[in-house]
């Protein structure tokens, strides 16, 4: 479950109240603009991260 501050109405996708919960900051555009993701949903982000750094470590570039 990501989402991203109220604040930034420029963000690409509406801003989304988060549910009550510990979250991790996962990036920072300014001090009305971040994203982050619950610590619940953590396991999948780092499995995704690991699927991405897998596929793009073993990609050619041409």
């Amino acid at each position: 479950y990501y989402f991203r501050s109220i604040a930034a109405p420029t963000a690409p996708f509406p801003p989304i109240p988060p549910p009550d919960g510990i979250y991790t900051i996962t990036q920072v555009h300014s001090a009305a603009e971040f994203y982050g993701v619950s610590q619940m949903r953590e396991h999948d982000l780092e499995g995704l991260n690991k699927h991405l750094e897998e596929f793009y470590n073993n990609s050619v570039n041409d």
